[in-house]
């Protein structure tokens, strides 16, 4: 008979990564949700609750739709020259060390490719 381990043995290994998800995550995005119904003054005061205040003058602003399409050629322009640059460049740092087209610090190269 098989002998069922805890699932709690995991925990160890899987805390960091929840702990941090939460932290960099999920409680950022609590507080901007929860901030965006507040009315906050300039120099960052709360000064009591918004309601839906907040989001009706941000859908009355005229310039919302410019700030949102520039948003989204920003996003989409970023991701693709990311992945143009990025993989010519792991193709090139991934060739042979024995090949003909290796070239010198091609380890390094491969280090610091890791770790970005």
């Amino acid at each position: 008979m098989l002998k069922r381990k805890s699932r709690l043995g995991a925990l160890p290994w899987i805390f960091p990564a929840l702990f941090m998800i939460f932290g960099f995550v999920l409680w950022p995005a609590f507080e901007m949700i929860r901030t965006s119904f507040q009315d906050v003054s300039t120099s960052g005061i709360t000064q009591g609750w918004a309601g839906l205040e907040n989001y009706k003058t941000l859908l009355a602003n005229p310039d919302l739709p410019a700030v949102l399409i520039r948003t989204l050629v920003w996003v989409v322009g970023i991701v693709f020259f990311t992945i143009i640059i990025s993989l010519p460049l792991h193709s090139f740092s991934m060739q042979s060390t024995q090949d003909a087209k290796s070239f010198a610090g091609q380890s390094l190269f491969r280090g610091l490719h890791q770790l970005l």
